[in-house]
């Protein structure tokens, strides 16, 4: 568990030389200073995200003082994009945060030939056969895979149900055609997104293609989270991992 180290930031407080003939003047000036008064901005260091907090001492409760943060994760096949995603996650763990979401895991067979795709969902640490090449999952078919519905259901029900509970890290692995052009798959996260509150930080992966289309939406979500996009390459991997102080490995 990381150590929290709180910096205080206090809000300077006007003054005035004026007076106000006014009582509903007056009146309004005492309330905007008992505001600035009763509230402070708190930032500190939590791994890997840098936090700032507005603490409202009249409402009894700290709210985050800056827009949720969403970072687009790209790359090539075998980039390092669910490497990186497993051990942002792990290094939540270890912060005794709870992440949410979905991990896709590539599944190969004993001659090392990609035969399928597993998923890890978070909150449970489970996982679940995703996609086959074999065509012996029950669901959505898409290219060469065929896919689990029940792991789809599983997955989105469960993100869906933690997110609404209030979760502070969504990471989502991934986000491809079938969920922008078939609307199946993960969708129905991206569309609880789009209405309901963002986490605090998201990390979506989604192929280099369609990265304006995510773009797109998020810049339509009613939170207006700031967005920014990462591109995983193998040479770039080991220092993407070193600035979000994760292991690569």
């Amino acid at each position: 568990m990381c150590s929290i180290k709180f910096a205080e930031k206090t809000r300077s407080r006007p003054t005035s030389s004026c007076t106000c003939s006014r009582s509903s003047g007056r009146s309004t000036g005492k309330s905007i200073l008992a505001a600035l008064r009763t509230r402070k901005v708190f930032t500190f260091r939590d791994g890997f995200r840098t936090v700032s907090l507005m603490v409202d001492y009249n409402a009894g409760h700290a709210v985050p003082a800056h827009r949720p943060r969403v970072t687009l994760v790209t790359g090539e096949r075998g980039a390092g994009k669910s490497t990186l995603c497993n051990a942002i996650s792990v290094r939540a763990r270890v912060d005794q945060r709870t992440p949410c979401g979905v991990i896709s895991i590539a599944v190969y067979d004993d001659r090392a030939h990609k035969v399928g795709i597993d998923a890890i969902e978070l909150t449970s640490r489970h996982r679940f056969p995703l996609a086959r090449r074999d065509g012996t999952l029950v669901g959505s078919t898409w290219s060469c895979y065929s896919f689990s519905d029940d792991a789809f259901t599983h997955c989105v029900s469960t993100t869906v149900e933690s997110l609404d509970s209030g979760a502070d890290l969504l990471i989502l692995d991934e986000i491809g055609p079938l969920e922008l052009s078939a609307q199946k798959g993960f969708l129905p996260i991206l569309r609880h997104l789009e209405c309901a509150r963002l986490p605090l930080q998201t990390f979506l992966v989604v192929r280099p293609t369609l990265l304006d289309d995510m773009k797109h939406f998020f810049n339509g979500c009613a939170d207006r989270p700031l967005v920014q996009t990462i591109e995983v390459t193998p040479e770039t991997r080991s220092h993407i991992a070193r600035s979000l102080g994760v292991s690569s490995d």
